[in-house]
């Protein structure tokens, strides 16, 4: 059987058979046959349900038919029904990277902003503030280790249904010296 620990702090993607609906999470624990992911949203998955899940690795997808075990607040376990496919990547894979703050600078104004997930293109963050699809930013960001300033393009911004008076945003990033590439990479899929 095919190890899914590479899989564990990226994303999943889950469609649940019986009626299409479509969720999404962080695989939290992978172990011989089972899954932990802890699902975004107040919508999840039933205990007994049989869902599709496509996982990214930095290489490959992989895919396959699951059962919901259960459900503890919103993480949910699954255990593998039908054997796992591996095929090339088709999409970056994004990992986990909740807490760093960053400071977003766009149009003038300044917007506090938290990093929820990174790939090597790209973050995803919350916003204190809605932004412009399409609009310039400038991001100082504050890691553990580093501190770096990068620029990029909004790719999406709606509003978190997690959290009221919050938004969602995709950054797809752009302006990067040499050493910050160098920098980001280590932080974003490291």
């Amino acid at each position: 059987m095919i190890s899914l620990a590479p899989y564990v702090s990226t994303r999943l993607r889950m469609q649940r058979l019986s009626d299409a609906e479509i969720f999404s999470g962080w695989v939290v624990d992978a172990l011989a046959d089972t899954l932990h992911v802890r699902v975004r949203g107040s919508a999840v998955p039933r205990p007994g349900d049989e869902v599709y899940v496509e996982l990214n690795s930095p290489t490959v997808k992989a895919a396959a038919h699951l059962t919901v075990l259960a459900v503890t607040d919103c993480v949910v376990a699954l255990r593998i029904v039908r054997g796992v496919t591996v095929e090339a990547r088709l999409e970056e894979p994004r990992f986990l990277r909740e807490g760093a703050a960053c400071r977003l600078c766009c149009k003038g104004h300044q917007i506090q902003a938290r990093i929820v997930d990174t790939s090597e293109q790209g973050l995803g963050l919350i916003a204190d503030a809605s932004l412009d699809v399409g609009a310039a930013i400038e991001m100082h960001l504050t890691t553990a280790k580093n501190k770096m300033v990068l620029g990029g393009d909004v790719r999406y911004c709606h509003a978190d249904p997690d959290a009221e008076g919050k938004f969602r945003v995709g950054v797809q990033l752009q302006y990067m010296s040499g050493h910050e590439r160098e920098l980001w990479s280590q932080f974003a899929v490291g």
